[in-house]
């Protein structure tokens, strides 16, 4: 895997004492299995990321993902 990011969806369960324990689980700087969370949100980004990509000029995603991709 030639990037160092992850990014992962989970739809919450309705169980609140579930929810917990996955945001007690996922928190910013902490180390999960040797990894590092560097961001969180409580949206579907991914769907939003699809939703902005479907709007935007395809060269100015592509400028944004490369110039995110060399950072």
């Amino acid at each position: 895997m030639k990037n160092k990011f992850l990014t992962v969806v989970i739809k919450l369960p309705d169980d609140q004492d579930q929810r917990k324990a996955i945001t007690n689980a996922l928190q910013m700087g902490k180390d999960f299995h040797g990894g590092e969370i560097t961001a969180l949100s409580q949206e579907d980004e991914i769907s939003i990321m699809e939703l902005l990509e479907e709007k935007l000029d395809v060269d100015e995603v592509n400028a944004i993902r490369s110039s995110v991709s060399n950072n």
